[in-house]
């Protein structure tokens, strides 16, 4: 089942309120001549709301896939999305019965039907013309709650690291193993590689919730120490913002190796 997210769905209703807006346009200017045009230009309108209706179902499918399910409030606004759809169809409806109300080509002769059918015409599409708008203001409503919704929210950045807490959680990332161990009086960390990790900076980054330290296993055995999702989070936050780290400098060579040799 394919993924939606909120910022996609968003745009997605602001562009169909702008769908809505358009055929509201086109109904509101709509010029014709009793008989086929009208007939021609109306069925036109009638397929166009069938599209919005089917627009405003693929959304309100897509909107119940996301996140914003669980936010208080959510289900007055799928609710809401759902009455887009009985707009978009009502205004079909309306639009149907203009057809019907059309004076089509027998009735030319006859002015007094034609005024008739003329004067219902064009209150029923009004009629669908309200419909319209209705379906347009509230996809921009709920576009503009998803928004707000997303504002109030959104993830906190990561924080600032420091050196020495970007080194240990690099080593963690790249598969290093890290314990925590008590040997005597002292708690000390122990680590695979040439990463140096000092206690206090496992306990910062773990207060952060960056790390986590296995305490099912007893102190004296090594408890383990692994990188969380928010730390690989912030790990990539801080690759982004000062790049990536050096590579540490060559070996100095033995300095017999940089004497020449002697003739």
């Amino acid at each position: 089942m394919p993924e939606f997210t909120l910022p996609h769905q968003a745009a997605q209703l602001r562009h169909l309120a702008e769908e809505f807006t358009g055929v509201r346009a086109q109904v509101r200017d709509l010029r014709y001549t009793p008989g086929t045009d009208a007939l021609h230009q109306i069925g036109a309108l009638i397929l166009q709301t069938q599209y919005l209706a089917s627009q405003a179902v693929t959304q309100l499918a897509a909107l119940t896939e996301t996140p914003y399910t669980t936010v208080p409030g959510s289900r007055g606004d799928l609710e809401a999305l759902a009455s887009v759809v009985v707009s978009a169809s009502a205004a079909g409806t309306n639009l149907g019965r203009a057809l019907h109300a059309n004076a089509y080509d027998a009735a030319h002769d006859r002015d007094v039907d034609h005024q008739a059918a003329h004067a219902e015409l064009m209150q029923i599409l009004r009629l669908a013309g309200g419909r319209l708008d209705r379906g347009a203001a509230e996809c921009s409503r709920l576009a503009d709650k998803i928004d707000l919704h997303l504002a109030i929210f959104a993830p906190a950045a990561p924080p600032r690291l420091t050196a020495e807490q970007y080194a240990a959680l690099q080593a963690l990332a790249a598969g290093a193993e890290m314990h925590l161990t008590h040997r005597g009086r002292d708690v000390r960390i122990t680590t695979q590689g040439d990463t140096r990790v000092t206690v206090e900076t496992i306990e910062a980054l773990a207060e952060l919730g960056l790390v986590h330290q296995d305490t099912s296993t007893m102190l004296h055995h090594g408890q383990q120490i692994t990188i969380t999702a928010e730390g690989h989070r912030a790990l990539a936050h801080h690759t982004s913002r000062t790049g990536p780290a050096a590579p540490p400098p060559p070996p100095t060579p033995a300095n017999g190796a940089t004497n020449r040799r002697r003739k």
